[in-house]
């Protein structure tokens, strides 16, 4: 039967198989179609439950926040512009008579009891100390809990003073449905020392805050938890116990719940909400499996037909494949043969022409495509040459001039272990070698400027053992020599600095000279139509040219300014253990810094 249908498959055209195949993709793509539509429905969905969360996390944070703003507000009235309480916190009640004492009792009192009853019901107890240590509470307190209250107020008193006048926020160690608001009392005048002059606590009810974070709707997929800066719970306003909510913040490895976390803007609290995934979009999961389940069967109904009809068309697109694969060794067994009548036995056809005339060509265009690359290398390092003998000439004439002959049998020493190196046929040479080669010409460099220009020489040895062209960083530190801080009033300072990735190292010259112009940052594009007018940057210029030839135009130079003046100029170029061989061809990878 198989037989029979791919011969009676070979009959027809390529565009009738094509068209005889298209049929199960049709019923593919409206599958793929109506799986899309699910998908963006349940995503959608899906967001919008998780934007609703959002919402209401920071409308939960907005009303924490409202409601703090007030406290603030309330406490700031009654401590600052309330001279009786200003005058209290000033008094030293040692220094009282009885009466006196019960007189300034009652007064702080009468204001206390107006900051109780002013839409403040949350708040249980007013305890008040002065800058004496002295402790005022608005209700009476049993004498086997004053020491409790003097060390809670000891130990949050630290934390309000970090805090600088504003409030925070504590749980109450006397009574577990009791938060405790802070803050400490400051002379209220701009040119004093900012003395601490008292310290306010206030017990309020839990109910209130957790009135305030209670929500409505998905009691069972979210909880909302008012948290202080130690990660101690607060506030609760979830049907989990605190012990629960702890170890979901913990422990939360699988992700099964989403965690947000917002700051207010008092005493370093969050509100934290937590979603169970799970409860949140379980309807969504349920609608989502079910429309996967009803693509699933039909995506391996049509999967069927279309493996079947695509054997059959495919066998000889696969064949010819096959022998465009072995195309990477030309012989006999590259070539095609097609017995079919169709598209495909013209195709083999050209095919099989197109070996032949890259088979012929193989050997007389790409060899000497390699041969002409070797003679631009070698005609760029060529120019190089003369032109740095020329300028260490300079050099070693400016010395003799000023008399300096220890120095300028120093510089020759220099010069012929430089030229030893120069001279050298390899085109390569070791990262190890160039600093070595780079030391040389810095203290011919010094000797001739007399130390006005300062050297700092900065290549991680990890990088020593790579391969680099001979003559790239020599001519770019001459030209930030003579073209950067020669002509510097001050001292001009040369930096070389080497760093590697994964596939790359980078050498980059930078000095405090007076920066390259922009014509010739922008003419890296356009080398050879610029490099007659730029004599001056030649050497920059060839560098370029030289390790575009050699690695491809990815590799090279970069040139940017640096601020408040200079430029730095960095060479990227392929890491290589080995020496660069004539006629070899270099893998191009992207430059990415």
């Amino acid at each position: 039967m198989k037989e029979k249908l791919q011969k009676f498959f070979e009959k027809f055209t390529i565009k009738k198989k094509i068209v005889i195949a298209c049929i199960p993709f049709l019923l593919i793509s409206y599958i793929i179609l109506f799986l899309s539509v699910t998908l963006i429905m349940y995503y959608q969905m899906k967001n919008m439950v998780f934007e609703q969360t959002k919402q209401n996390i920071r409308e939960k944070t907005r009303l924490i926040n409202q409601k703090l703003d007030n406290y603030d507000k309330i406490t700031t009235n009654y401590l600052y512009y309330t001279s009786d309480v200003q005058t209290y916190l000033n008094l030293n009640q040692n220094d009282m008579t009885p009466d006196e004492l019960e007189d300034w009792k009652r007064t702080i009192t009468s204001y206390t009891n107006s900051l109780l009853t002013d839409n403040n019901p949350e708040i249980e107890k007013v305890k008040l100390f002065n800058k004496y240590g002295n402790l005022y509470i608005n209700s009476t307190i049993y004498a086997n809990t004053l020491e409790l209250t003097r060390k809670h107020a000891k130990s949050i008193h630290e934390i309000a003073q970090n805090c600088h006048g504003k409030i925070v926020i504590k749980k109450n160690p006397e009574q577990s449905q009791m938060l405790t608001i802070a803050r400490t009392v400051h002379i209220p005048t701009l040119d004093a020392s900012n003395e601490e002059i008292g310290f306010l606590l206030l017990d309020i009810s839990k109910s209130a805050l957790k009135k305030q974070l209670a929500i409505q709707e998905n009691e069972d997929a979210m909880y909302i938890l008012l948290v202080d800066d130690e990660g101690e719970i607060l506030v609760n306003a979830s049907s989990r116990t605190d012990e629960e909510c702890l170890r979901i913040l913990s422990r939360n490895k699988d992700n099964s719940y989403i965690i947000n976390r917002k700051n207010l803007a008092y005493g370093g609290c969050q509100i934290i909400s937590i979603l169970n995934q799970s409860v949140l979009f379980a309807d969504v999961y349920k609608l989502f499996k079910l429309e996967v389940g009803i693509m699933i069967i039909s995506v391996l109904i049509i999967l069927g037909a279309i493996i079947y009809s695509g054997n059959i068309i495919s066998g000889q697109v696969s064949r010819f494949i096959n022998k465009l694969n072995q195309t990477q060794e030309i012989n006999q067994n590259a070539y095609m043969r097609v017995d079919s009548k169709d598209e495909f036995q013209d195709l083999a056809k050209v095919y099989n022409n197109m070996l032949a005339r890259i088979d012929k060509l193989i050997h007389t265009v790409y060899i000497k495509e390699l041969l002409i690359k070797d003679a631009q290398l070698e005609s760029l390092q060529a120019q190089i040459n003369p032109h740095f003998l020329y300028n260490t000439l300079d050099c070693v004439n400016s010395l003799v001039d000023m008399g300096e002959k220890e120095s300028v049998k120093k510089v020759v020493t220099s010069l012929a272990s430089i030229m030893r190196m120069s001279i050298k046929g390899n085109t390569f040479i070791s990262v190890r070698e160039d600093i070595s080669y780079i030391e040389q010409y810095v203290f011919i460099q010094r000797m001739r400027f007399q130390n006005k220009i300062l050297f700092l020489i900065e290549v991680p040895e990890s990088m020593y053992l790579y391969y680099i062209p001979k003559l790239t960083i020599q001519p770019l530190v001459e030209n930030a020599v003579l073209h950067g801080v020669a002509n510097l009033k001050e001292t001009g300072m040369i930096g070389i600095f080497g760093s590697e990735d994964e596939n790359n190292i980078y050498i980059s010259i930078k000095d405090n000279g007076f920066g390259m112009p922009e014509e010739i940052i922008k003419a890296f594009d356009k080398l050879e139509d610029f490099k007659g007018n730029n004599k001056s940057h030649i050497g920059i210029f060839n560098i370029q040219k030289k390790l575009q030839i050699l690695y491809g135009s990815d590799y090279g130079l970069t040139i940017e300014p640096v601020r408040p003046h200079g430029t730095c100029v960095t060479i990227c170029i392929p890491k290589s253990l080995e020496p660069y061989k004539k006629g070899e061809i270099k893998e191009n990878f992207d430059c990415r810094r």
